[in-house]
């Protein structure tokens, strides 16, 4: 992997570095706190998730429709936990519930009768989770199961059996849709979706000043996280009400990529 680091300045990496330094992100943030507890790496999470979620929320009000009420209910739990208001044997149930129903609405994973009454309160007739929210969802739903595997709580799911600290999946996740969105936001040309072309098409819209701002925003926010003391999560919550990942402009285009 080189010697990238998270704070290297990402604009001055040519194209094959800068797809390299993407390619390998989780890992170079895991890197960065290696010597971080995991409220602070939760905190990292929390700062870049509710920059995305607002970028969503505000394409989502142009069609009319609210972030559902899991994605926020999940996000709201794991700032209690972070502030120290509740433990992962609290939010256990509800935890795995919230992952049933995202396996529900993405690859069709059965509910059993709880969980259906679940999906119907905190999901409702939510038929766009797949637009943009899911990837949302599915990194609020992940890190709080990795919460419970952390504190050795019921999981009904095995994936996160072996989980011994918050990682940086969800970041990578939406670095990877965000890579996709850019291409059409930043109108780079893509003849054809082989592979030559659509590398070729990465490497330029990673030069464009829209990429490179939200690698610069996840920088600082990880950068903030790493160095913020407990009596500081509150106004950091308070300061992230209004981030996003991308500029408002760009909000309505990115849920229709």
């Amino acid at each position: 992997m080189g010697t990238y680091t998270l704070d290297m300045d990402f604009s001055a990496l040519n194209g094959p570095k800068a797809n390299e330094w993407l390619a390998n992100f989780r890992e170079i943030a895991r890197d960065a706190f290696a010597d971080k507890d995991s409220r602070c790496r939760l905190l990292g999470n929390l700062l870049v998730l509710e920059r995305y979620i607002h970028t969503l929320e505000q394409g989502l009000r142009q069609t009319g429709k609210p972030l559902s009420k899991g994605t926020r209910s999940a996000v709201d739990q794991l700032w209690a936990y972070l502030e120290g208001h509740t433990v992962p044997a609290d939010f256990a149930d509800f935890a795995n519930n919230l992952y049933a129903c995202l396996l529900f609405y993405d690859v069709g994973e059965s509910l059993s009768d709880e969980q259906a009454a679940f999906d119907k309160a905190y999901f409702g007739d939510v038929d766009y989770l797949r637009a943009g929210e899911d990837t949302a969802a599915g990194w609020a739903f992940g890190v709080l199961l990795q919460l419970v595997a952390i504190e050795g709580g019921r999981l009904d799911y095995s994936e996160f059996t072996r989980c011994t600290q918050v990682d940086f999946a969800g970041i990578q996740e939406m670095l990877e849709l965000l890579d996709d969105a850019c291409i059409e936001l930043t109108g780079t040309p893509c003849p054809s979706n082989e592979a030559g072309n659509y590398l070729n098409a990465l490497k330029e819209v990673h030069l464009t000043p829209l990429f490179r701002q939200i690698v610069s925003h996840i920088q600082h926010d990880l950068q903030t996280a790493r160095t913020a003391l407990p009596e500081q999560y509150g106004a950091l919550r308070e300061a992230y009400r209004e981030k996003t990942i991308l500029p408002e402009e760009y909000a309505g285009a990115f849920l229709a990529c």
